[in-house]
């Protein structure tokens, strides 16, 4: 039932994605997102919640984790895992002095995390020819959210 309710919600806001003038289309957003991708991580918008697109004021990026491996009676299955939500890069916040023409900031979630976004950091600013400053946003590690656990 949870899996249907959230495959339709899903489906919904892809219409409405359609539908929708993408407001990134002249900042850095979509193709700063193109490379986090090739890096083998994956995007995530407001709450948490993994996207199709990002926003143009900020990318949550995720990584995936590994599938829990369990057994019933036996029998061996997987069971998804929710991705590790590691940090936010920020193009324009005021209070975090993230500016897209001069600055951008990347908040990283978990202190284990440091060194993968530093490494993530150092090659967007390289690629863009921006500087990158990281903090760190959380001591812990943070997971991604989905559709229905905003509810």
């Amino acid at each position: 039932m949870e899996k249907v309710l959230e495959k339709s919600l899903k489906t919904k806001v892809e219409e409405i994605e359609q539908n929708l003038e993408l407001d990134f289309v002249n900042g850095p957003a979509y193709p700063v997102s193109v490379k986090i991708k090739e890096q083998g991580f994956d995007i995530a918008g407001h709450g948490k919640v993994r996207t199709k697109y990002p926003l143009s004021s900020f990318i949550g990026i995720l990584e995936d984790k590994e599938p829990i491996k369990k057994s019933f009676f036996g029998i061996p299955y997987s069971k998804h895992s929710k991705a590790e939500y590691l940090g936010t890069l920020w193009f324009n916040n005021s209070k975090k002095g993230a500016n897209e023409y001069s600055k951008w900031v990347l908040n990283v979630n978990g202190r284990k995390n440091l060194s993968k976004m530093n490494k993530l950091g150092k090659m967007l600013s390289k690629e863009y020819k921006i500087p990158v400053k990281l903090s760190l946003g959380t001591e812990y590690a943070v997971e991604e959210n989905y559709i229905l656990d905003l509810l």
